[in-house]
């Protein structure tokens, strides 16, 4: 009975240990966006969003012009661990949907349920929010362009409406020889007025 007693013990103490391992918990917060950088912080730093300065971005946001349909579905994630870099992160990634048949088939969708939550799976991302004001970086799947911008900024204080604007970046890399010329068009609309459904 006793080797019995002594085998759950160590089984136990063994689940405990390898739980711990598996789930770090953070050792300190830091607010996102203070300058702070995970060079300044211990590891399992939390960046967090420590005012919900994200919270009013997230949701279901609509575009319509005819036909036309952009949608975009902005979620909040939170304290997301990095096994990179050891720190843990909240963020906001996004991901769009385009009609031109009022919705019965899409052009691009890249909104999917479940939401994978590793920024690297959606083709939207940011971690800093400014006053009243997200910049994304911004991929369109469909012509295979990364790292452009995607800014959502609320119109005079409106908490229902978003004034998005897609670009490209401010420097355009070389390219080579046989790669066909930068393609600075969009998929979708480029400065449109999106609602919160």
């Amino acid at each position: 009975m006793k080797s019995i007693y002594t085998i759950i013990t160590l089984f136990i103490t063994m689940t405990a240990f390898a739980q711990v391992g598996q789930n770090p918990q953070p050792s300190n917060i830091v607010n996102i966006c203070s300058g702070v950088t995970e060079e300044d912080v211990p590891k399992y730093s939390y960046f967090k969003d420590v005012f919900n300065t994200f919270d009013n971005f997230i949701g279901t946001w609509q575009w319509s012009n005819g036909n036309e349909i952009v949608v975009f579905e902005l979620t909040k994630v939170t304290q997301k661990f990095n096994t990179e870099d050891d720190m843990f992160y909240d963020y906001i990634i996004g991901n769009y949907s385009y009609s031109v048949d009022g919705g019965n088939s899409y052009i691009v969708n890249t909104i999917t349920t479940p939401i994978d939550e590793n920024y690297e799976e959606n083709p939207m991302y940011t971690a800093c929010p400014e006053n009243n004001k997200l910049r994304f970086i911004f991929e369109d799947v469909v012509l295979n362009k990364s790292y452009c911008y995607a800014t959502f900024e609320f119109s005079l204080g409106n908490l229902t409406q978003l004034e998005v604007k897609i670009e490209n970046p401010l420097e355009v890399g070389g390219r080579f020889e046989g790669e066909p010329e930068y393609n600075f068009d969009f998929t979708l609309p480029t400065n449109i007025i999106v609602t919160k459904q």
